[in-house]
């Protein structure tokens, strides 16, 4: 297993500032939310996600990749910068797909329970509601798309 380097609360912020999750928080929201998370390494085959469980850890995606399975097809790889796990912790619906490291990852960690600290806060449920959206739109305007 490798070494993990410490990230501090400075890396971590420059980490979450490019997530489009969270690309409309101010500073000092990107500080709360890093203070929330846990740096891991997970190793190549690690199962972040499974489809059809309960979430309780979201994930960001500081190095690696992993590819995301939904009914034993694989449908995207996600890379450095991905969120993975987040609509689960929101909605407290099962997940949706398994997610599986296809080489060594190095993620921040945010609990179901950190998330809903955040949640709490008007400003930013607004910003994450807003990034959501985003990322719905961006869906919708794939080809294909329903």
């Amino acid at each position: 297993m490798a070494t993990l380097r410490s990230w501090g609360r400075t890396r971590k912020m420059e980490i979450l500032r490019h997530m489009d999750l969270f690309s409309t928080c101010s500073m000092h929201e990107l500080g709360q939310v890093a203070a929330l998370t846990v740096q891991a390494h997970l190793d190549e085959g690690t199962v972040l996600t499974r489809q059809g469980q309960a979430g309780g850890l979201a994930y960001v995606i500081e190095s690696g990749t992993a590819e995301v399975v939904q009914d034993g097809i694989v449908i995207a790889t996600l890379g450095p910068g991905a969120v993975v796990g987040e609509l689960s912790l929101i909605d407290g619906r099962p997940r949706s797909a398994t997610v599986r490291a296809t080489s060594p990852l190095e993620v921040l960690q945010i609990s179901g329970k950190d998330l809903g600290k955040l949640l709490a806060g008007p400003n930013f449920r607004r910003k994450l509601l807003q990034a959501l959206a985003e990322r719905v739109r961006a869906v919708d305007a794939l080809p294909n798309a329903v």
